[in-house]
């Protein structure tokens, strides 16, 4: 299976009301992960992360800044590449920033761990 990694509705990068997102940056530890590319069935070239492996930066117009994980252990098959060019992209539906696949074995574990949106919503409450 494959994951789209993005932005809950609720992170702060989002709040349009107190700022605007300007740049999203894809350099991690020196390395631009938009200039891998993944190739081919099995998709070589791809990426390992760890969860707590940065994915990207995400800067604002107050000067804040973002720095976003990968979550889960999975390999980068894409990046979003239309966010360099139009950061303003991450407030649509269209705005995921990478797509990844998580390792086979912990995919029904991973699962288990799913919040529906009320649930989520519920928990944003409690903060």
């Amino acid at each position: 299976g494959i994951c789209a990694i993005g932005l809950a509705p609720g992170h702060g990068a989002l709040n349009k009301k107190k700022r605007k997102v300007t740049k999203i940056d894809f350099i991690v530890n020196e390395k631009n992960i938009a200039d891998f590319k993944v190739s081919g069935k099995r998709k070589k070239g791809g990426i390992w992360f760890v969860a707590s492996h940065p994915l990207c930066t995400i800067e604002c117009d107050d000067g804040s800044k973002y720095l976003v994980k990968a979550s889960i252990r999975c390999k980068l098959y894409e990046v979003n590449l239309t966010l360099l060019d139009c950061p303003e992209n991450i407030y649509t539906s269209s705005g995921h920033l990478v797509v990844v696949a998580p390792k086979k074995e912990e995919i029904s574990e991973m699962r288990t761990n799913l919040v529906g949106k009320s649930e989520y919503e519920k928990l944003r409450l409690d903060l």
